[in-house]
Parts: structure tokens; sequence; C-alpha cells
């Protein structure tokens, strides 16, 4: 017979030896009115809180008749469970279903087959180290984490898999990724890269908007002229990354560009090919690396545009909290990597603030210059040549 639970939950215990948590209930089938008894063992690493709203949720299902239907249930494996869930995907997440679906094969391989409620925090702690050793980055393995977790998330929605063991899996820490790289052209730079840009008048147009918008490659071959309101001065980004919407002021340099596009022209497709149909990510990703090369600019992709717009916003005095908007970051920290180009700022307000300690009879005029003197030398968003 089961011992009384230490816990104040029926059936809940922990064996001493392996540290592990189990459930041991003994009940009447409503059905049969027979004696059953369920007996199972968690995963490692499982928590006390988890455990305890596992057994409860066991002990639920037993009195209601549901455990017997599980226990009849084929077990569901992991490759079956990632199959439903891309599936999942592919309608409601549909511009991430192909990366999920890397990750999902990478994980299979590294996890196997197993019963999907058998993965524990172990078995992913496994694949994060056997991931390192095979060369991937933190930012790579996070995104496979992700993937993992949010797929046992659906399942445990879907009833496929105990809410403990989601709970176990979805625990597991992300690796630390360092700030993420930042790199953004130079003025020289930039003066080599439209000078080959110059020979490419359908190509130049795209990297323009890139500059002075900040939108992603993706956001941009997919801007409508619907998307473009010259009334509000406003690009409205309806595609992105995050399923959100988002409005980017409209530069002026940028609305010169695009006004000059004859009224007939303006439907569909803002950024086109000689043929008249949109750029795709790849086309435009190989021509801009084959300018990025004859001009002679190192270790710089188009993505490295958008960080070129944050750094110049961030060097105009823009906030954090500003520049996450115009981006459409849903979360500062990804943001925060811009946060280093405030140094010179933060150094000149301490050596404004430490001549006032100093001498506290200057007078109001005197105070005021430094910050003048500032506010003229603030760089400001650096402006492509004109067309």
């Amino acid at each position: 017979m089961p011992k009384p639970s230490p816990f104040q939950v029926q059936g809940l215990s922990k064996d001493k030896k392996s540290g592990q948590f189990r459930i041991d209930l003994r009940y009447r089938d409503p059905e049969t009115r027979t004696f059953r008894r369920y007996h199972v063992r968690l995963p490692p690493g499982t928590t006390l809180a988890a455990a305890k709203v596992r057994a409860r949720q066991d002990l639920n299902d037993a009195l209601t008749g549901k455990l017997a239907e599980r226990s009849k249930a084929p077990p569901i494996r992991l490759r079956k469970a990632f199959d439903d869930y891309l599936a999942w995907a592919r309608t409601n997440r549909p511009r991430t279903a192909k990366d999920r679906t890397l990750h999902a094969k990478a994980l299979v391989v590294s996890l196997g087959d197993v019963v999907l409620d058998r993965v524990s925090p172990f078995d992913v702690e496994r694949f994060k180290r056997d991931r390192k050793k095979l060369g991937n980055k933190d930012a790579t393995i996070n995104r496979h984490l992700a993937t993992l977790k949010h797929m046992f998330g659906w399942a445990e929605e879907h009833g496929l898999v105990p809410m403990a063991t989601a709970a176990s899996v979805r625990r597991v820490r992300n690796l630390k990724e360092g700030a993420g790289r930042v790199r953004f052209l130079s003025d020289d730079e930039q003066a080599s890269l439209f000078g080959k840009l110059d020979k490419d008048p359908l190509l130049r147009p795209l990297v323009v908007a890139a500059l002075l918008t900040g939108l992603r490659l993706g956001e941009l071959v997919r801007l409508q002229w619907g998307d473009v309101s010259f009334d509000s001065n406003t690009v409205v980004v309806r595609q992105s990354k995050t399923d959100r919407s988002r409005g980017v002021p409209l530069h002026a340099r940028l609305r010169e560009q695009l006004e000059s596009v004859e009224r007939e022209k303006r439907d569909g497709a803002v950024f086109r090919r000689k043929s008249g149909r949109a750029w795709t990510v790849q086309e435009a990703s190989r021509r801009f690396h084959a300018i990025v090369v004859e001009a002679k600019v190192k270790d710089f992709r188009f993505h490295d545009l958008r960080h070129t717009y944050a750094t110049r916003i961030r060097a105009s005095g823009g906030g954090i909290d500003e520049v996450a908007r115009l981006l459409g970051h849903t979360s500062l920290a990804v943001t925060q990597r811009y946060a280093h180009l405030e140094d010179a700022r933060l150094h000149q307000l301490v050596s404004t603030l430490a001549a006032r300690d100093v001498n506290p009879a200057v007078q109001q005029s005197e105070e005021d210059a430094p910050a003048a003197s500032a506010n003229a030398e603030r760089p400001h968003l650096a402006l492509v040549a004109s067309s």
C-alpha cells in the first residue's frame, strides 16, 4: 500500500538515492469499480512544484477515468510529436517553419526518437554539450532550444505530454550569449560602397532604404506601395519577423527617392528587379555581397545596414527605447548591444557635473555653455548621396 506523501499531495514521494520524484496512487476505477495502482517515476531535474502539479493532475485523471485511457494509448515519440508540431507551425508560424524544421531534425538526431515524456533536463543539457563540441555558436544552440521548449509547451497544451515534463524541459537555461555583432559602415566605407552601387540603379534604392529605415531585408523586399504613406510620412511594416506591424518615419532623402517613381508604377512591390518582379532575399543578398567585394569593404553583410542605422540613431542622441521601437524589437535586451555607444556622452556628463561641483559659483550662462557646445557637436544621421 502506498505510503502517505510527505509533500501533502496524495501519492507523491521522493527517492532518497536518485533524488527523483515518484507518484504512487491506489484508486478505484470509476468504470469497473475495481482497485488499481498507478506508479511513475518523474524525469531527473523535475522540481517540487512541477512534481506537485503532475501528481494532482494524475490523481484527477485517475478519479475521472482518464488515467486508464492514457495507459491504453500508445506512447507518442519525439519524431511524431515534432511532425505534428511542424504541421501546426506551417499554418500558424509560416515564416519560421523552415528554421524550426531544421532545429527539429537536429534535436531528434541528438536526443533520439524517444518517448516524449521521457525527455529530461539532463537530455537537453547533453544536447547543448554535443552541439558545442560540433562548433555551434551559443546563439545557434539557443535557437534550437527555443524550438524544443515551444514544442513541449504546444504538446502540453494538446495533452501529449504531462505538465510536469513540459515544465522541466522548458526550465532548462539557455546558454549565455555575447552582446551580439554590431558592424556598421564608416564614412569611407560608405563612400566606397556607393561608388560601386552607382553602377547598379536597381539595387541602390534598396540599400538606401535599408540605411534610412533600418528595415530587415525580408521586410524591404515585401514592402508594398500601399505601405508607404506620404501623408503621414511613414512606412508601415506589416510582415515583420515578430509578426507585429510597426510604423517607421520616412526620411526626407528616402521620400525624395520614392516620389521620383512615376505614379503609374506605384503598384505592388516597391523594390523590383529589371523584369518588374520583386527582389527576393536570396537575390538581393547575393548581389549586395558582390558589390561589397568590389568595393573592398571587409566583413559586411546586408543586415549590417540595419546596425548602421541603429548606430547612427544612437549617435544622434536617440535612446535605447527609441531605437527598439524603430527596429521593432520586442525586448530591450536585444537593443542593449547599442548601449556602449553612449559611453562618450556619459563621460561628457560626468565631466560637466564635476566642474559644477568644484566651482558652484559659476554663472548660469557659463553652465549652459558646455551643453550648447555638446549639442553643436552632436553627430547626426549621415545621409547617403542623392540619386
